[in-house]
């Protein structure tokens, strides 16, 4: 079993918890144990931290990688 962290900005409910967790556990192939870590610097959404590696769902990334491909495009 592989540890991991949620960092989310609000409490997580259970079906939450589960759609995260099994999402991982297909990608990696093994079950992962969440820990919780509320941080409300975070606007919205979640960061996921396993085994050294950020995946990154937050609202604040979803909006750099929309203004990124926006500024590709006029190039």
């Amino acid at each position: 079993m592989i540890t991991g962290t949620i960092h989310t900005a609000k409490e997580l409910d259970e079906v939450t918890l589960e759609k995260i967790a099994g999402k991982f556990e297909r990608l990696l192939g093994e079950r992962v144990n969440f820990e919780i870590d509320i941080d409300p610097s975070l606007l919205g959404g979640v960061n996921i931290e396993i085994a050294g590696r950020m995946y990154d769902g937050s609202l604040k990334g979803q909006l750099v990688h929309v203004l990124k491909t926006l500024k590709d495009q006029e190039s």
